[in-house]
Order: structure tokens, then sequence, then C-alpha cells
């Protein structure tokens, strides 16, 4: 999942100050596996003299849906005549995923020596999050190359340096040399990213039983197709080893809008929860069960390789389930034979374990 530049604000309700520690200043650290301090990531401005402090000062972050990503906030008290660190009224560890899943806001609990005081935590998510470009193509006089019936479709892409990156696949369309696609979305942040990067269109013509043939292909960016509908979106096909294929055979842009559309952040807003379930691969590609280089080999000491990976990406999602401190996840298995209604062992691609 990609990254979200969110921003991430704090405030203390119900303080004791003293004369010699009127001031209130907040360190934020991210937490390791251990929930030990990886590194410090962010410090507040000090507040003299309030009880009720709302910082000014944020945490800025990329949220990640699938990381875990943990804060430890601690809440120093400081002297305004010499502004010097006085010492700690305590600290606070929170989840960025629990966060979200709690409407981007948390109420956490601090017992000091003297009171109980109250941290409190928002999200802030940018509007960009929620815009999406709608964009459309259209080909003019495209053939297949061995004179194949047309079932053609393209690719839009961006070619990076260890991947692809595909941004949309669009639909076939049959027996039409000058076919109209689809519109289709791309979220606003996305392009706003890779706006310099190059952009390649891939038309292929579908052949059953046998590779898709590729028609042609042009090259672009995001930046020149957000200019919009018009002869400068207008792009001739060329052959793989970039000879043109015909003047007139071309794609081109035909419909450009920006439109707001539903985010992940406002489906959590919504309550909206999410149900795990995880496959565990049966299959004898995975090696004998009694060698110790199998996938299902069971260790007696050890975790399997099965329970690690599970271990490693389910902490992060348990925030959105319904009952996250008491999950249920599903677990089934696929490609080995269980007893069936019969009672003979069957072969069987889906069952519980």
């Amino acid at each position: 999942m990609a990254a979200f530049a969110v921003d991430v604000t704090f405030a203390i309700r119900n303080a004791k100050l003293y004369p010699s520690a009127d001031g209130l200043r907040l360190k934020i650290s991210s937490l390791d596996r251990e929930n030990e301090i990886a590194e410090h990531v962010a410090e507040t401005e000090t507040i003299f003299g309030q009880s009720d402090a709302n910082f000014v000062e944020k945490m800025n972050v990329n949220f990640r849906f699938e990381k875990m990503q943990r804060y430890r906030v601690n809440v120093y008290v400081l002297n305004s005549s010499t502004n010097t660190v006085m010492g700690s009224m305590g600290t606070a560890d929170f989840d960025l995923s629990m966060m979200f899943a709690c409407g981007k806001r948390l109420s956490l609990p601090i017992q000091t020596p003297l009171s109980t005081i109250t941290m409190e935590i928002f999200a802030n998510v940018p509007e960009f999050y929620s815009q999406f470009i709608s964009m459309q193509f259209c080909g003019n006089n495209i053939h297949s190359p061995n004179g194949l019936p047309r079932q053609l479709y393209y690719i839009l892409s961006i070619p990076a340096e260890e991947r692809t990156i595909m941004l949309h696949k669009s639909e076939m369309i049959k027996e039409s040399k000058n076919p109209e696609w689809s519109a289709f979305s791309i979220p606003l942040f996305l392009m706003n990213y890779f706006n310099e990067s190059s952009v390649q269109i891939h038309v292929y013509n579908y052949t059953p039983n046998h590779d898709d043939e590729l028609v042609g292909h042009c090259t672009t960016t995001l930046t020149q197709l957000q200019q919009g509908v018009g002869n400068f979106n207008s792009y001739m096909l060329m052959e793989e080893n970039r000879k043109r294929i015909h003047e007139k055979t071309n794609v081109e842009l035909k419909h450009l809008s920006l439109e707001n559309g539903p985010t992940f952040f406002e489906m959590l807003e919504k309550n909206v929860k999410l149900q795990l379930t995880t496959a565990i691969d049966l299959t004898a590609s995975n090696g004998n069960p009694v060698s110790p280089s199998s996938l299902h080999y069971i260790h007696p000491h050890q975790p399997s390789p099965y329970l690690q990976s599970f271990l490693q990406t389910t902490p992060p999602l348990l925030a959105y389930l319904p009952n996250p401190h008491s999950p249920q996840i599903g677990a089934l298995g696929f490609g080995a034979k269980v007893q069936g209604a019969n009672g003979q062992l069957q072969l069987s691609h889906c069952f519980c374990l």
C-alpha cells in the first residue's frame, strides 16, 4: 500500500503545574518491535502556565497501512525562569493504526505521582488524498500486426528502477479499430508523486491460447496528461524497435477531470471493520514435512515459517478488526487431502485448519 503523509498533533489536559515546574514540552520517539526507543522523531514547543496545552508543533509521518508504527510520547516539565527540564510527568505509547481505527483521535491517560493527566492525539489527513484524476483514452486506426481479430486493450504503467508500476488495465473491446475505452481514476497524490516520471501506454490484442500480441506503445508523462484534451495528448503508436506503425494509428486522451472520491480513512471513520483470513499452502511443492528445509517442517522449539510470517504481518492490522483486543482470525488450508463427507480422504483446495 502507498504511504500517506499525515500530520499528528498533541494536547495535554489537567496537568498539575508548580512555580518551579510551570512549562510543558513533548518529545516523541518511534519504537521498535520490542517497544524500545528506535529514534527521536519530533519535539513540540514549550507552553508555560497552562494546565490545558494545545501544541502547535506537529509530527509529520508517512502512514503505511501494512506497517506497525508505534510511538512513545514523553511529557516533560520545565522551569520558565531557566527554561531547563525539571523532570518527566510520564509517557504514553500509541499506534498509528489504532488512532485511525478510532476516527483519527486518541485520548490516553497518564498516571503521575500527583494526578492523572490526559494526552489527546489527533491526526490530520490532507484533503488531496480524496481527490482523483478521471481519464479516458480512445484509439484510432488500430489493427492487429498479424491480421488477427481485434480484441484490443491497453495497460498504463510507470517504469521504475526495480519494477513497473501498473496504474490501469483497460477492458477489452472487440472488432473495433477505433476503440473507446472506459474512463478510470488515479489518486491525485500518486500523480503528484510521479509527475515527472515517464508513463507508458502499451496496446495489446488479446489472443486466445497464445501470448497477447503487442500492437504498439507510446510514452508520455503524468504532467503532460494533466494538460488535458488536445493534440498535445495524442500519441502515435510505435513498434518495439520504436518505428512508427502508421501516422493515423494513435492513442489519444479523450477526457480529463478532477473528482472527489472515498478514501481508506473515510471508511474507517464510518466504522468499517476488516476481517482477516490466512491461507497456508500445503502442496508438495513446499517440500517434505520431515525435512528441516520444508515450509511444512514443525520444529520442536521454533515457530514454523508460516507462523513467523503470520506474526510479522498480522499485528499492524489488528486495530481494524471488530474486536482488536480479542481478535478472531480465520485460517484456511489448500492443496492437501482431508476427510470428506463419506469418510474418505479427498483432495481439497479450501478447508479449515
